[in-house]
């Protein structure tokens, strides 16, 4: 049995490597010429709808006379590839995996980028075929083992002397003729995309030009198995992955990629790293057996299929039961008011013009989403329909350089969005015990919304609506009304549907979700000491402390006494200066705060967050209640976002003093460091090497406008290793709680960062674990040791608070729930 699926996913695997293999682009023009389009990845989906009008408009292009600076942009194309069939089959093939690989929404300059990258690359391998075949095949041999893409790059390396080069400006020239391909796509008039304007922020001067599916498109994708990246859709492994050895060994049997992803200088630099003992953790990880919950799976295919409306969704956004997105797509036409004058306003429509197209911007962008959300939806449920006849399946995981874990399958895996999750279940079930069926229950109620309430209550919460439960779990569709308004409706319908499974005397699959409670606080308040922050997190303590509460009260507070900024002095871009007063927004704020309105700005803070990127947090709450017709607020929307963000900011400061000090910290010691930094994490010495470089951005005149490209130089940016560096030392010393766990813990589980999906009867053990890992890794005194090695002459004091007891963290109740 073990190897037909030994066989069966060497067949997976190199179905996928087919597609990121270099192979693809030696044997495109074979394919052209043989008309095996249904052969390749893309063909059976997309290039035989659009691949013949495609070619006949970039054929009558290539045979056009054109003069100045267009005859030149077309020689350029011309001297890539002056086959008409090779150049749309390449320009196809590029479009559609990098429109599905960014979510559907591209900015032009980086997919035309991508295109005449794509055919150079052909060019090159073309040119090396019809000088020196037999240096291709031997180069084929040599490097065989190697990942596509290095496969690639070393290839190119040894094929230098057959690159094409021309005397032209080549970063504007490859955006030129990329983009007049992406107009010709356009020009055939085969529907495939579109170019769209969007304003991102209320801001902005222009808007941003972007390219994308048409809905058509979208919808036909739901016919296909799509992947749309060489990296990103891997499915997992239908026997346990490799384990991990060496940097480049481990996880495919036949699919090499690198335990942690590193980019630029970070390859050299950690090539010869140990990671022998963050390697030991994930290797446990890589063990778990998953399989698909069919009953889910099938709830969820019922609703999309049927595209069942949640009659509660915004009038203006309608989607399905559960959040999914709508299987039709809306025209904005339908759900909203259009104006016949519109194209032409007259000057005196001009104001009403004006809030009309801002209302109209902001349908538009929340409709663009809903296409990303909806082929993300058909990406996942390609993977399912692969998945969903075997008994079991594994994860590959690698890390980022900060340690972060991510299986290497996109969109169908354990972290994922709550409708996937809840398709997700252990392969291998167990008997609850009291202790699962105690964790089974707090889990169904912290799906249905009750999180915050103490574990007692929850419990008991379920224990009262035993029956409502069961018949959830028996009949779906006639108890929508029970299940589909809770906090994550599909995950609670599992675990009702497992609730049913113990009553029933059998096993049960489900995985119950522990979260820890705001890490990053917890973490800065581990790594000073700082009692008053661990308190407000659960760290220590016996009560279900709330920091998003806390914070929205003491905003409450403020406003009520007057404790706010009472005027706002700026510059306009006019140079003048303004002074604006706030009573009337800062009155209609008063006791409307909620936990909701503060949770962004107090889950960002420990990663540096600043005040700019909280009011563009606020911005998009704000912009939801007004896509829910549910804004409350009166005055300027700007100044009831500046008072917002101001009262926020300075009650976190108040209440958790360690996390400013922390940032603080690690900002000093990074401002002695010019070139790259790198520090160890404790315990697992795992090596996080920081490289962030200065950009310079050119702007190119095409055929879809002014483009603007932007360009990595070699020089270390600084202010980007400032503004970096707080998170990613927090995500590093996230990552080792996370590796002590999964390395101590010794059963089915999977991660989410700060979060772990283990089976119920494991769930006081997790909680026992994470609470040690808490005191090992705070013992071990991280800054000290982040000192040592940035700050080796102790020019930088840590900000100890000393406050906290470590001790009191192991009699803690609530520090993950």
């Amino acid at each position: 049995m073990y190897h037909d699926l030994k066989e069966q996913q060497l067949i997976l695997e190199q179905e996928a490597r087919d597609i990121a293999s270099s192979k693809i682009y030696r044997d495109l023009a074979t394919a052209v010429r043989q008309g095996r389009f249904d052969e390749t990845v893309y063909g059976n989906a997309l290039l035989k709808t659009y691949y013949l009008p495609i070619q006949s408009k970039i054929e009558e292009y290539l045979d056009s006379d054109l003069k100045g600076f267009t005859k030149q942009t077309q020689n350029y194309v011309k001297l890539l590839c002056n086959d008409s069939k090779l150049l749309a089959y390449i320009t196809l093939q590029t479009i559609v995996k990098v429109l599905a690989q960014k979510n559907n929404n591209v900015k032009p300059a980086t997919l035309a980028r991508a295109i005449t990258n794509n055919l150079r690359i052909q060019q090159t391998f073309n040119t090396a075929n019809e000088f020196n075949p037999k240096l291709i095949a031997y180069l084929g041999n040599e490097y065989r083992r190697a990942s596509a893409r290095r496969k690639r790059s070393l290839m190119e390396k040894h094929l230098l002397e057959y690159q094409d080069t021309h005397n032209v400006n080549t970063s504007s020239m490859e955006v030129k003729a990329g983009s007049v391909l992406i107009e010709l796509v356009i020009q055939a008039g085969v529907g495939l995309i579109e170019t769209k304007k969007v304003w991102e922020k209320r801001s902005s001067k222009y808007p941003l030009l972007f390219v994308s599916f048409t809905d058509e498109v979208i919808s036909s994708l739901a016919n296909s198995y799509y992947i749309p990246d060489t990296i990103a859709l891997y499915p997992p492994m239908l026997v346990p992955p490799t384990d991990w050895t060496e940097l480049k060994k481990g996880g495919y049997l036949s699919v090499d990629f690198s335990f942690v992803k590193l980019k630029g200088k970070g390859r050299k630099v950690l090539q010869n790293a140990d990671f022998s003992k963050p390697m030991s953790a994930i290797n446990k990880l890589q063990r778990t057996a998953w399989r698909v919950n069919k009953k889910i799976a099938d709830i969820i295919y019922d609703v999309y299929d049927n595209n069942v409306i949640d009659p509660s969704s915004p009038p203006t956004l309608p989607r399905l039961y559960g959040g999914l997105p709508s299987s039709v797509p809306t025209n904005i036409r339908d759900v909203f008011e259009w104006k016949d004058w519109v194209e032409n306003p007259t000057p005196q429509q001009r104001t009403e013009w004006g809030q009309w197209n801002r209302k109209r911007e902001k349908i538009s962008v929340e409709l663009d989403g809903e296409k990303g959300r909806r082929i993300q939806y058909l990406m996942t449920m390609g993977v399912v329909e692969k998945m969903i006849d075997y008994d079991r399946f594994y994860y590959v995981y690698q890390l980022d350089y900060r340690g972060r874990v991510y299986p290497i399958t996109d969109f169908f895996n354990p972290q994922s969005k709550g409708y996937v999750k809840a398709m997700l279940e252990f392969a291998d079930g167990q008997y609850l015990t009291p202790v699962g069926l105690r964790w089974l229950k707090i889990h169904i109620a912290n799906c249905y919304g009750l999180d915050k309430m103490p574990l007692d209550d929850r419990v008991k919460w379920a224990e009262d609506n035993h029956t409502m439960l069961l018949n959830i779990a028996r009949s779906p569709q006639e108890a929508l009304s029970s299940w589909v308004d809770s906090d994550s409706p599909y995950e609670f319908l599992a675990g009702c549907m497992a609730y049913e499974d113990h009553i029933l005397g059998n096993k049960v699959h489900l995985p119950i979700q522990l979260d820890a409670v705001n890490s990053g606080v917890q973490i800065y308040s581990g790594l000073l000491l700082d009692k008053k922050g661990a308190a407000s997190t659960c760290v220590i303590g016996q009560e279900r402390a709330d920091l998003y509460r806390e914070v929205a009260d003491l905003n409450n507070h403020k406003l009520e006494i007057g404790d706010y900024p009472k005027f706002i002095e700026f510059t306009t871009k006019a140079g003048e200066q303004r002074i604006l007063n706030t009573i009337v927004e800062a009155t209609s704020l008063r006791g409307k705060f909620t936990r909701s309105m503060t949770k962004p700005n107090v889950m960002t803070l420990p990663y540096s967050v600043t005040p700019q990127g909280m009011m563009q947090q606020n911005l998009d709450i704000m912009d939801e209640y007004v896509l829910e017709q549910k804004d409350f607020w009166k005055g300027d929307g700007w100044v009831v976002n500046k008072v917002w963000t101001d009262v926020t900011l300075s009650s976190i400061n108040e209440i958790v003093k360690g996390a400013k000090a922390g940032q603080v910290y690690l900002r000093d010691v990074a401002k002695l460091h010019n070139e790259p930094i790198m520090w160890h994490t404790p315990i697992y010495e795992l090596p996080v090497f920081q490289a962030l470089y200065n950009t310079k951005q050119l702007r190119v005149k095409t055929v879809l406008g002014t483009l603007s490209i932007t360009e990595t130089l070699d020089e270390s940016k600084k202010s980007k290793q400032l503004s970096s560096i707080a998170a990613n030392y927090i995500h590093s010393i996230d990552a080792t709680l996370l590796f002590y766990v999964v390395d101590h813990l010794g059963a089915d589980i999977g991660t989410i960062h700060d979060c772990f999906l283990v089976h119920p009867n494991q769930g006081e053990e997790v909680r026992r674990w994470y609470r040690e890992a808490y005191v090992m890794v705070m013992s071990s005194k991280p800054l000290e040791k982040f000192s040592n090695e940035l700050d080796p002459e102790g020019k930088i004091e840590i900000p100890y608070i000393n406050t906290l007891d470590l001790e009191e963290v192991y009699k803690s109740e609530y520090i993950i729930s």
